[in-house]
């Protein structure tokens, strides 16, 4: 079963039925001919379902068991870039102005819900040698909401940089890595004054 389609219906007797969930009590279903059970929340890994059926006038009690697998949903990043928090947002492929008075703001997405998860930034930069390591960030939301970050970089020489931001997953969606890269150019004068002496 994927999360967080977790559904079983059962029918039959009419009697109470019991739940165990990896051999630990899990929920009693009242009497009735169908029976729904939900599973909210099961981390990724194997369970063993045991279902308890206590009878009734027309029919003998009776235990049977299944397994199932829970696993873990993918989720996509996506970054996007604007020159300052008020400026217009950028995509991968921008050429974007120098100007070390306001940082360029790049936000990583993620297309799930989640909360309490890392984010590991890197970059990369042809002006510079090999790849640099930015550290974590940290989304401590209380309940489960779109996992967006923000990073500022004040410092970025010329040339194309590449920015890489990785979600951490959980116990509900695999990790996912998003990228952007764009260009960074020397920053344009308007009608510039040249003074010329000898």
């Amino acid at each position: 079963y994927k999360y967080p389609d977790d559904t079983e219906t059962y029918y039959g007797s009419t009697g109470d039925i019991t739940v165990f969930l990896n051999n630990v009590y899990y929920t009693t279903l009242s009497a009735s001919n169908s029976y729904d059970l939900s599973f909210d929340d099961l981390p990724a890994g194997t369970y063993k379902l045991e279902v308890v059926l206590a009878g009734d006038a027309g029919y003998q009690g009776s235990t049977t068991t299944a397994t199932f697998r829970v696993v873990r949903t993918d989720s996509k990043v996506t970054l996007t870039g604007k020159q300052n928090t008020a400026g217009v947002a950028f995509q991968t492929g921008a050429n974007i102005e120098y100007d070390p008075e306001n940082p360029i703001v790049v936000n990583a997405v993620n297309d799930k819900e989640v909360s309490n998860t890392y984010w590991k930034w890197q970059i990369s930069n042809t002006s510079t040698a090999g790849v640099v390591e930015l550290g974590e960030t940290v989304n401590k939301s209380v309940d489960d909401a779109v996992n967006s970050e923000d990073i500022n970089l004040y410092t970025i020489g010329l040339g194309t940089v590449t920015l890489k931001a990785g979600f951490s997953g959980n116990n509900k969606y695999n990790p996912a890595t998003g990228s952007i890269t764009f260009t960074v150019v020397p920053k344009s004068v308007a009608n510039p004054i040249i003074e010329l002496v000898i």
